[in-house]
């Protein structure tokens, strides 16, 4: 089974644990917002903590927006998380669509509850809620994914 790059020295790994509920306004999204994760129950949720400012953000941007696309129709969401105004991201996505939800932590405790220090940084959720791995957008690859999606949503990841 492939694995998930390791926590990129995110501090504490929270693989195979379940996800810690997230309090989301969505844009982008059939729901205005995303108390826990009750409404994507059975699906895999890929997480991706970004900024507009962020460098490494908008060069990971195609990378994200492809592998997205890849799996489009299948039991899978995106979900981009940003800690910034409203305001600032829907100027943003005016010229730089994000494929997937786009969700706004306005308090910050996504991002406390999955301690991510740096941008841009991935947590893919499998089908049963739990955390099955951590890495950077980059890294994320489609085989990876996959297993989460064949079956009953093992882990497919670690982190050291």
């Amino acid at each position: 089974m492939a694995l998930l790059a390791g926590g990129c020295g995110r501090g504490t790994s929270f693989v195979g644990l379940p996800a810690p509920p997230a309090r989301l306004e969505l844009l982008q999204a059939p729901l205005a917002e995303l108390k826990d994760w009750a409404p994507l129950a059975g699906k895999v949720v890929v997480l991706e903590f970004w900024a507009t400012w962020c460098d490494s953000c908008l060069e990971e941007l195609p990378h994200f927006n492809g592998f997205a696309a890849s799996f489009e129709g299948r039991d899978v969401q995106f979900i981009s998380v940003t800690d910034e105004p409203e305001a600032d991201v829907r100027a943003f996505l005016k010229t730089h669509p994000i494929r997937g939800w786009v969700a706004l932590d306005p308090d910050g405790s996504a991002f406390g509850a999955y301690r991510v220090r740096g941008r841009p940084f991935t947590v893919v959720i499998d089908r049963r809620g739990r955390v099955a791995g951590q890495t950077y957008p980059r890294l994320l690859k489609p085989e990876m994914l996959e297993p989460l999606l064949g079956g009953g949503g093992a882990a497919a990841g670690r982190s050291p």
